[in-house]
């Protein structure tokens, strides 16, 4: 019998929609996300995001820093929003 591989798993229908089967994720292919998350994380220590100083400062409304982070976040979010819509970007293979 023969072993099914990533581009079995998830198929591209005629009309765009991604189908996916019930694939069988490896460990390996969670690793990248672990390093991410980490390397996320260690961000938001330096920059002092996740102080209990600064989120005091915020809802306080002594300081903008906070404000800042979250409408730098925000911007970011819709700005990619709008380019996945323009171009119409889908991902369907995971692992090509």
């Amino acid at each position: 019998m023969k072993s099914k591989s990533v581009e079995d798993e998830f198929l591209l229908s005629s009309d765009g929609v991604c189908k996916q089967s019930p694939a069988i994720f490896k460990k390996e292919s969670n690793f990248k996300y672990l390093v991410l998350g980490t390397l996320f994380g260690i961000v938001f220590v330096k920059a002092e995001i996740i102080s209990w100083y600064r989120i005091q400062e915020m809802f306080l409304f002594d300081s903008s820093y906070m404000y800042k982070v979250i409408g730098t976040a925000v911007c970011v979010g819709v700005m990619s929003v709008f380019i996945i819509k323009k171009f119409k970007l889908k991902q369907c293979l995971v692992n090509r």
